[in-house]
Formats: structure tokens, C-alpha cells, sequence
């Protein structure tokens, strides 16, 4: 049953309308076969969380996704990927509404740092203004509590802001930066 049940892509999405989360599976048979009888469910569900990627487009679909699934289930995700439009609470002046807000932010770094079982993270941020040094530390501040993971890549679409003479501010972080250059086709 193992490799049925392992290195699916699960995508947990939110339905705002009516308050859930949602969960789509790349094969979608996976989760059907769970829901057939007790006895599968049970012999199975660890597995699930465990041996599958789990991915989130949105922050606030991660804490709300946090608070559907046992604690003890949660602790034994393995593998998370989140790609994320924009990180832009700290643009001064600006009122930025969940999930785009600081709190939002904080406490998903908070959840995810609880992840006991995480092996495997990846955060790719689509959009957003490039930072400088000083923002750039305090930003990713939350992230450097997230110590679990093996793998833990932070793809930003901004160059650097300082000088490569600088001595680099996450060179002891738990993460690793990948800076790309998006290019938007606007014709598109």
C-alpha cells in the first residue's frame, strides 16, 4: 500500500465562501480509497500525511488548515511547498489585509516551525518589492525558528539590495536564498 500512498502532490486550497479548506490530490484516487472503510482509514492516514507534498498557495490556508488536522498529524507532515504572490506588510504606509498582513505572517512561521516531522520545505514568493538589508533580516526573522527541515529553500524574485562585498545577513539561517529574476510577458 505504501507507494500508492507516497510522493502524491496534495494541494490544500481555500474555499473563502464557505470556510474550508480543500483538498486536491494529484492521483485522484488517493483520497476516495481512504473514505472507503474504518480499517483502510486508520492503516493509512499516517502515511498520507506523512509520506506525501503537501502544497499551499496562500498563507491563511496554512493556518486554517492547521486548525482542521490534529496536532499529531500536523507534527508528521514531511514535505511542504508554498509558493506565495507577495511578502509587503512592511512597505510603510501601506494597510495590507490578511493574509498579506504581519500578524498573518508571523503566525503561519509559528505553525510551521511546530512542524516536528518537516524534512522538506520550499517557499517560492512570486511578487514584490525588493528589500533592503535591515527589512530583508527583520522579515525573515520567523523563519529562522523553523529548524527541522533538511531542505529548507527560500526563492525571492528580488536581487539583493546590498553590496556582495557585505558580509550576506543569512549566511547562518536555515535556509537557503535562491534569488531569480521573474520575466512577465504583459502581452500575455
Amino acid at each position: 500500500m505504501l507507494p500508492f500512498f507516497s510522493h502524491q502532490r496534495l494541494s490544500i486550497l481555500k474555499d473563502e465562501r464557505l470556510r474550508y479548506v480543500k483538498w486536491i490530490a494529484q492521483d485522484r484516487h488517493l483520497l476516495p480509497l481512504l473514505l472507503t472503510c474504518r480499517r483502510i482509514y486508520s492503516e493509512a492516514v499516517d502515511l498520507l500525511y506523512s509520506q506525501n507534498d503537501f502544497y499551499f498557495n496562500d498563507l491563511d490556508t496554512i493556518w486554517w488548515f492547521a486548525s482542521t488536522v490534529l496536532p499529531r498529524r500536523l507534527s508528521i507532515v514531511r514535505f511542504l511547498f508554498i509558493e506565495w504572490d507577495c511578502v509587503c506588510y512592511w512597505i510603510p504606509g501601506l494597510r495590507v489585509p490578511p493574509p498579506y498582513d504581519k500578524y498573518t505572517w508571523f503566525k503561519v512561521w509559528q505553525i510551521i516551525a511546530s512542524m516536528e516531522g518537516l524534512r522538506e520545505l520550499r517557499v517560492r514568493l512570486w511578487n514584490g518589492p525588493g528589500m533592503d538589508r535591515e527589512t530583508e533580516i527583520q522579515v525573515f526573522q520567523p523563519l529562522r525558528e523553523v529548524k527541522m527541515p533538511k531542505v529548507f529553500d527560500l526563492e525571492l524574485p528580488w536581487e539583493c539590495a546590498w553590496n556582495e562585498e557585505d558580509e550576506d545577513p543569512h549566511a547562518d539561517a536555515p535556509f537557503t536564498i535562491i534569488r531569480v529574476k521573474r520575466d512577465y510577458d504583459p502581452t500575455a
